[in-house]
């Protein structure tokens, strides 16, 4: 008689990606009274905490934010109202991988300007009494 036996051994795998975090923004030099937008992208298995975003020490609240999967999106637009909206924003996230934390940020450097108004006064025009093609100006 042949005596046949089988053994079944099962394998699990664990899937395991830090948290990555991406912080882009629509514009960076603004114009004072305009608006920018900050979209933060955060991926990682298991899925990243957050994310928060912090203006200096203050945590600032997203406008809105989609999740998938493991992949978060998170929006804020913003409508400067002075220099004081001129700062480094930064984008935080972490998640556990093997029992670590796995922290991820990313920043973006927001600039706020002012239109600069020029008023030029011309002193002295040529004897024709208009300027033409090659004619020379000092300001």
């Amino acid at each position: 008689n042949l005596i046949s036996t089988s053994d079944t051994k099962s394998l699990t795998t664990k899937y395991v990606m830090p948290s990555k975090t991406e912080l882009e923004a629509d514009k960076t030099l603004i114009w004072k009274g305009s608006t920018f937008t900050l979209t933060c992208t955060v991926e990682g298995y298991p899925p990243p905490e957050g994310p928060t975003l912090w203006k200096g020490q203050t945590s600032v609240t997203f406008t809105s934010c989609d999740a998938g999967t493991n992949k978060r999106v998170c929006t804020k637009t913003f409508t400067t109202s002075g220099y004081d909206d001129a700062a480094v924003y930064e984008c935080k996230t972490k998640n556990t991988v093997n029992g670590a934390d796995s922290p991820s940020s990313d920043t973006a450097n927001i600039v706020i300007s002012s239109e600069v108004s020029v008023s030029l006064t011309l002193s002295s025009l040529p004897s024709r009494g208009y300027f033409i093609t090659g004619d020379s100006v000092t300001l």
